[in-house]
């Protein structure tokens, strides 16, 4: 169980409210086209997943294990580029 919170960008700023992604989901416009979303997710493997599908269009504020996870997973993709 992790209580993730994130700062994404447009274009997902405008996509992310039109699901539920977790409990209490909170999502918080900050004026800028960007948006604080906040819920308690579970499975650090698939929310790591989830984030990276949205590539350069999101933040990981925290938890540090799913930042480090997510920091991790890029890492291992930009050997292939």
């Amino acid at each position: 169980e992790y209580e993730v919170e994130l700062k994404v960008f447009d274009p997902y700023s405008y996509t992310i409210s039109e699901s539920i992604w977790g409990e209490n989901q909170e999502i918080i416009d900050n004026g800028d086209g960007s948006v604080t979303f906040r819920a308690k997710m579970f499975g650090k493997d698939s929310i790591a997943k989830w984030i990276l599908g949205m590539g350069s269009g999101v933040e990981v504020i925290g938890p540090e294990k799913i930042r480090s996870k997510v920091k991790e997973e890029m890492m291992q993709a930009l050997q292939f580029y």
